[in-house]
C-alpha cells in the first residue's frame, strides 16, 4: 500500500514509510505525549506523496529523520493543515484499552 491509495477512515493500514522530518512538536494528547512525524513512502524521494505520523509516549525518540519505518495495522483519516488536504495515519486504544495497530523501525 502507497500513501496515494489511501481513504478517508481506512483501517488495516500496513506500509513502509521514511521519516523526513522529526521536529513537530511535541503535545499532550489525552493524557499522553504525542509528536507528530512528517513521513514520505519508503521507496520515493523526498518529492513523493507525504503524510503525518502521530507517536505516542516511548515511541516519541525512537524515529528520527531518514528512518525507515512499518505501519502494521494503522487507521488512516483525511485532515486539513496548512498545506491543504493530508493523510494522517496512527494507532490507538479500543474503548476496553486494546492497543490497535503499531510501528516497526525498519534495519537498524
Amino acid at each position: 500500500m502507497k500513501i496515494g491509495e489511501l481513504k478517508d477512515k481506512q483501517k488495516n493500514v500496513s506500509m513502509e514509510l521514511k521519516v523526513i522530518y522529526d521536529q513537530m512538536k511535541e503535545k499532550d494528547f489525552r493524557g499522553h505525549r504525542s509528536k507528530t512525524l512528517v513521513v514520505v513512502d519508503a521507496d520515493k524521494e523526498e518529492g513523493g506523496t507525504t503524510a503525518l505520523l502521530d507517536v505516542f509516549d516511548g515511541d516519541i525518540d525512537k524515529y528520527k529523520q531518514n528512518d525507515k519505518l512499518e505501519v502494521i495495522n494503522g487507521y488512516a483519516k483525511e485532515i486539513t493543515t496548512s498545506r491543504g488536504k493530508q493523510f494522517l495515519i496512527t494507532y490507538g486504544f479500543t474503548k476496553d484499552k486494546g492497543l490497535i495497530g503499531r510501528y516497526e523501525k525498519i534495519g537498524s
